[in-house]
């Protein structure tokens, strides 16, 4: 009987079963309260500018056109974890090979708790630069039960 339910609710999520290891959908690092991990992983409420969370690298102010190797990190015990990083202006090189970069920075394997990625800052100075970063502390059991999710965003002048 158990096993008729759990199919009969699998049935009912079949999208939302569905997990990305291989990285999330672009677009949801809840830039300007948009959508944010928790359109798929939806048990708990997101944690809103969470302490878990750190962006290693980031200056104080930046530099136009400079290099920036910054380090997302989450202190959580989840088992799987990965992140999306999204920024106003600039651009993300990939360094790492746990990370893929498009528009954005995100994980494109869910283990660890650090990832690396360059950010170049834009050739112009002057207008501040917006960072929004979500990470999914995740359980490991593929599903969207069970899973924490973390935001934090940060802004520095030019």
């Amino acid at each position: 009987m158990r096993a008729l339910a759990a199919m009969l609710l699998a049935a009912g999520f079949p999208a939302a079963s569905l997990a990305y290891p291989d990285g999330p959908p672009w677009g949801h690092a809840g830039v300007e309260g948009g959508e944010d991990c928790t359109a798929c992983h939806f048990q708990y409420d997101a944690v809103a500018q969470s302490e878990r969370l750190e962006l290693d690298g980031l200056p104080a102010r930046y530099e136009a056109g400079q290099r920036y190797e910054l380090t997302v990190h989450v202190n959580d015990s989840g088992p799987t974890n990965g992140f999306e990083l999204a920024v106003t202006s600039g651009a993300f090189e990939r360094i790492d090979p746990a990370t893929a970069v498009n528009g954005g920075a995100a994980h494109s394997v869910a283990t660890g708790r650090s990832w690396q990625v360059i950010w170049i800052a834009p050739e112009t100075p002057g207008e501040p630069v917006r960072f929004w970063l979500a990470v999914n502390a995740a359980n490991g059991d593929e599903s969207e039960f069970g899973d924490h999710i973390h935001l934090k965003n940060w802004e520095i002048p030019g």
